[in-house]
């Protein structure tokens, strides 16, 4: 954590900034110490120096997407067999 800053017209959101920092383990830490918690927004700051991957086109990759399997009912088979009955229940 590089710096921790309290921010807002009541001074009510806390802003924190560095790396590698876990968004739910910050809000459960607050809500154990402070009570009501609420993860307003997260994002990623670029410097002014910092060279980004931008080219200058607009396509966006959308992510691969698994369906797996489809979501249906086998059909049920019934076999009735029609044996005629003898009287004779040994043979």
């Amino acid at each position: 954590v590089l710096s921790v800053a309290l921010e807002g017209a009541e001074r009510n959101l806390v802003v924190v900034v560095g790396e590698d920092i876990d968004p739910v383990t910050i809000t459960e830490k607050l809500r154990k110490k402070a009570g009501q918690t609420e993860l307003v927004k997260v994002e990623g700051i670029v410097s002014v120096g910092e060279e980004t991957d931008d080219d200058g086109d607009d396509q966006h990759q959308w992510p691969a997407v698994r369906n797996g399997y489809p979501n249906y009912i086998a059909p049920v088979q019934i076999c009735e067999g029609d044996h005629p009955t003898t009287g004779c229940s040994i043979m």
